[in-house]
């Protein structure tokens, strides 16, 4: 504005004080406004609040494209025929009674011209290539002030808003039928739009390519209704409106089933991923208890507060996924009753019910896998204390007694271990650890051999104490023998 103001007091007047559009005037302007000096290198020319109330002397402007000449005391259109590549040029707010002038603007694509005081639509004949033309806030009022539009192959975008236009059924028969490419129209603040028996419905029923209509766009649900209107009427467009609403209420609830299923599926797959931690955490458990029960069998104190401390670590972890793994399946569960609910309030209850996402439970067979029973395996190896523990049928059956107890831990039915479990697993699970395991081996045949020697020596001891109490029997015999013996030679004397 500072600018403007500068520019004001330089700018050359007549004897009104009136801003004269003269080419020193001009060029000043444009030097103002960054543009260049020479007139014919500008493609563009800011003109607008400048006070002008006549267009002259832009002969040297032979370049221009877009001209702003908005907000001035322009009365008439003049001056501008030098420019014959003008595209864009804007007269809106101004004194303009009558569009002439612009014959020879034949590359005019954009023309603002409302807010003026034109009564009728004339002189747009020869543009041709005319696509946005404004005549908004005028003094148009019928068919025959606006009848010219229809000359213009080349209009998409219409504002014909406030103005004074009364209904007249030309109008749309004679005047925007004929215009194919009209696809934006603006025709609020008009007698017209009120006067209309429903204007909306029947302005896009018969026009086909129209997109938008005064203050909104026109959706794909809007036009078909509207058509249904224009062919049929009321009726058939209530018809055709309840057949929508049915569709979208199918697929709203197609919608929420989908929605249902999805978070079924995705809060069965929590559940699953806790139940895989709660079977881990139980198989590392029984793995700390066998290695807890070895470390005492050797007497390694160290060892035995290590494992105590990281199984109680271990135990309070299983607590915490099993208390969350408990209040998943609560909520699971209530979640299966409500939608059943729900559909039995329906009245295509069986469908319904069909359509309830069913939350499968996970398969049993792929709760353990072949690490697990390994893992297993080899915790029931380490924590042998006699060699008669390896053998296959003993270890099979432990260790099925150990995979159920954690199936039941974790919520699950019985397992069926066939195709887990077998004979030559465990055979070649023993080999190897005896064959990884050479100390726990030795330690188990040492120990095998005390046991024999304490055995030995025991059932050595045990007969000697029965030696000795023979003899004392025999000698506590013979002792009463010869004491009865003498007592009846004492009693013969």
């Amino acid at each position: 504005m500072a600018t403007i103001r500068k520019l004001q007091g330089v700018l050359d007047r007549d004897d009104k004080d009136r801003i004269l559009m003269t080419l020193q005037n001009l060029v000043k302007i444009c030097e103002a406004d960054g543009l260049y000096e020479y007139p014919e290198m500008n493609n563009k020319i800011y003109l607008h609040h400048k006070g002008f109330y006549q267009i002259e002397n832009l002969d040297k402007f032979i370049n221009l494209k877009t001209v702003y000449l908005e907000n001035n005391m322009i009365q008439k259109i003049t001056g501008l025929s030098c420019l014959k590549q003008l595209q864009h040029l804007f007269l809106q707010h101004n004194t303009i009674k009558e569009i002439e002038g612009l014959e020879e603007n034949k590359e005019l694509i954009t023309l603002n011209i409302s807010h003026n005081i034109i009564s009728k639509v004339s002189g747009l004949d020869q543009l041709k290539k005319l696509e946005n033309l404004s005549l908004g806030s005028n003094q148009l009022k019928d068919f025959e002030s606006i009848h010219k539009l229809k000359d213009l192959p080349s209009l998409s975008c219409l504002g014909l808003e406030n103005n004074f236009i009364a209904y007249d059924p030309k109008i749309l028969d004679e005047i925007f039928t004929q215009m194919p490419s009209l696809k934006v129209l603006y025709l609020q603040g008009n007698d017209y739009t009120h006067e209309f028996p429903y204007y909306r419905k029947k302005m896009i029923g018969t026009l086909k390519q129209l997109t938008y209509l005064d203050e909104r766009p026109i959706f794909p649900e809007e036009r078909i209704l509207s058509e249904a209107f224009a062919e049929g009427g009321k009726e058939q467009m209530q018809n055709l409106l309840k057949d929508i609403n049915d569709k979208k209420q199918e697929a709203k609830r197609l919608e929420q089933i989908q929605n249902q299923q999805k978070n079924a599926e995705v809060k069965q797959k929590r559940i699953i991923f806790f139940e895989n931690n709660l079977k881990k955490s139980l198989i590392e458990i029984e793995t700390l208890k066998k290695k807890l029960n070895r470390a005492h069998q050797i007497s390694d104190p160290y060892l035995v507060n290590q494992l105590e401390e990281n199984l109680k670590k271990e135990r309070a972890l299983q607590e915490d996924i099993q208390y969350t793994l408990r209040l998943m399946k609560e909520g699971q569960k209530k979640i299966q009753e409500t939608q059943l609910q729900k559909s039995q309030n329906t009245q295509n209850k069986e469908n319904m019910q069909d359509n309830i996402p069913e939350l499968k439970a996970q398969d049993n067979t792929s709760l353990i896998q072949q690490d697990d029973i390994e893992k297993l395996l080899s915790s029931l190896l380490l924590g042998t204390n006699r060699e008669e523990e390896f053998d296959e049928d003993n270890l099979i059956k432990q260790l099925e007694e150990t995979i159920q107890q954690i199936a039941q831990k974790i919520g699950k039915e019985s397992i069926d271990l066939t195709n887990l479990v077998n004979t030559n697993l465990v055979k070649q699970k023993v080999e190897q650890f005896k064959t990884e395991n050479p100390d726990h081996l030795r330690k188990i045949q040492e120990k095998r051999f005390e046991n024999i020697i304490k055995y030995s020596n025991q059932t050595q001891d045990e007969n000697d104490e029965d030696i000795h109490i023979i003899q004392s029997e025999t000698s506590t015999q013979s002792n009463s023998a010869q004491q009865s013996e003498q007592n009846y030679l004492d009693d013969l004397e």
